[in-house]
């Protein structure tokens, strides 16, 4: 009788893992993807990135195309006018209850406003509303290197408001001006200047 026991014994021991292996294996699939996890949020972030600087690009490429083309010093800031003339990325319009607006790769809205009496220069503010402070950063180094030869007048981080005093640089002051600590606050609401003729 007490052989039979240890033989039972043994099979049900060999039949599956115990409850410390279990928990290791669980413990390495986690770790594994976790890491998965990770690598593809920085993937998907970079792409964001990315789109959002050549949105910026595409955007500022179809206003001053369409004000090369008709000459003026300002510029229609209603978004509806600017889709019905063909000037606005595709990829950043949405449907806000039949009128047209402009959002971002995370989901806040993109203004425009002419500028051209505040600098006195032709030229237009392109705002990024609702960004978290780490995208925000990132963002305004990224598109500040990318935009550079397009006419860009100004970079303004929004962690002073409108007035301009989060520059991270101004080519209109001083164009040796380059904030190198760039200040965002979590919903900033960082812009560009461009001039309107490059």
């Amino acid at each position: 009788m007490q052989h039979k026991k240890t033989v039972e014994g043994r099979a049900t021991a060999l039949a599956g893992f115990n409850l410390i292996e279990a928990a290791i294996v669980l413990g390495i699939v986690g770790l594994i993807v976790g890491g998965i996890w990770a690598a593809a949020g920085a993937a998907y972030e970079n792409m964001r990135q990315q789109n959002a600087s050549k949105q910026l690009l595409a955007l500022v490429q179809g206003i001053r195309g369409f004000y090369a083309q008709n000459p003026s010093d300002q510029i229609d800031e209603n978004i509806n006018n600017l889709h019905s003339l063909g000037v606005l990325p595709s990829d950043m319009l949405v449907d806000n209850g039949g009128a047209k607006a402009l959002r971002h790769p995370w989901g806040g809205a993109v203004t425009l406003n002419d500028t051209t009496a505040t600098y006195g220069i032709a030229s237009f503010k392109i705002t990024f509303e609702s960004m978290k402070s780490d995208v925000c950063r990132n963002f305004l180094t990224r598109a500040s290197n990318v935009a550079r030869g397009s006419g860009l007048l100004l970079v303004d981080s929004g962690a002073g408001g409108t007035g301009g005093s989060g520059d991270v640089l101004n080519l209109i002051a001083d164009s040796n001006q380059v904030n190198t600590a760039v200040t965002c606050t979590d919903q900033a609401a960082p812009f560009f200047v461009f001039s309107l003729r490059g």
